[in-house]
């Protein structure tokens, strides 16, 4: 997947500096121009209700609604002045709406979008107030999205989870692009599940996870055989990043199948990396419970970036 065009969603926060300075050295790197939002999703002023619309001439509503859009590009030409980047360099734009809704727009109406979002790190109070803004955005968007978190200069170990499904298929073609602007080395795991709990399925289908309900794809394992698919497909996994000039090294790792955010969390911890890349499948109802909680789980408690690469919708 070559992106195409990074979008990053700017609320004015030292967070979102840092997410601007590090999209705008990978859009340097890549060849394209970032474009920064500020969605403002403020509720409707009590000046803009229609009681105060017959007290109000239209000319002074729009004078108040241009002092706040004024505000609100002072604040991003301070943030980019403290980056040491120009107007000219960067593409702003600041609407009103729904933050979710505007960037589901937003990304479907783009070529190969990546957004990326200033996190706040695993305070648990600060994400009460504002991590569910993320998670609607994970639940919601297709494209791909860096939630970047503790000030990233640069990634230089990255962790990706594979199972290695469509879903991730799609992560490790974007870490080929990502991984080579910040020559980093990138650590492959897997963790493989009691045969009991899995089925791996034919490449038509995910591996190592029952997602699907059509019977022809699954292909029941013993441990042994299970153990060596993953060894082919891990090897295959690394290989792949190899030929690109990446360093890249690999590790399955037994589970249980009830804890793997928290072993995904556990290895980025042991591998000291600064970016988790982990694949997550279109959902909804119970499926989205049982298995996007886990992308989420990472993205809310980790203490490094989070790439989250999303399949497609499914109900």
């Amino acid at each position: 997947m070559k992106i195409k065009n990074i979008l990053v969603g700017d609320d004015f926060t030292q967070n979102s500096t840092e997410a601007i300075a590090l999209s705008f050295q990978l859009a340097k790197r890549l060849g394209v121009r970032p474009k920064i939002y500020h969605i403002d999703s403020a509720p409707r002023m009590p000046y803009r209700m229609p009681a105060f619309s017959e007290v109000y001439s239209e000319k002074l509503l729009k004078d108040i609604d241009e002092a706040v859009s004024n505000g609100a590009e002072k604040s991003l030409m301070l943030q980019l002045k403290e980056l040491g980047i120009s107007r000219n360099e960067v593409e702003a734009h600041i609407i009103p709406g729904e933050i979710p809704k505007e960037f589901k727009h937003l990304t479907e109406n783009l070529e190969a979008p990546l957004l990326i979002l200033g996190g706040r790190g695993p305070n648990k109070f600060e994400y009460l107030l504002l991590g569910s803004v993320a998670d609607k955005l994970i639940r919601t968007l297709t494209c791909p999205i860096l939630i970047t978190k503790n000030a990233p200069k640069n990634f230089k170990k990255i962790l990706f989870s594979t199972d290695f499904g469509q879903t991730s298929k799609d992560a490790l073609e974007l870490l080929m692009d990502i991984a080579p602007v910040f020559e980093a080395e990138v650590h492959v795991v897997h963790f493989l599940e009691p045969v009991a709990n899995f089925q791996a399925l034919t490449d038509e289908a995910m591996a190592f996870h029952s997602y699907s309900h059509t019977e022809e794809n699954w292909v029941i394992l013993d441990e042994e055989e299970a153990k060596n698919t993953a060894d082919e497909k891990l090897n295959s996994t690394v290989q792949a990043l190899e030929k690109k000039g990446i360093k890249a090294t690999g590790e399955i790792f037994h589970s249980d199948g009830q804890n793997l955010a928290s072993q995904v969390l556990s290895v980025c911890h042991s591998f000291s990396a600064d970016l988790i890349t982990v694949g997550t499948h279109g959902r909804s109802g119970i499926q989205k419970f049982i298995f996007g909680s886990v992308a989420e789980k990472i993205a809310r408690e980790s203490k490094a970036s989070v790439l989250i690469v999303r399949g497609a919708r499914t109900d």
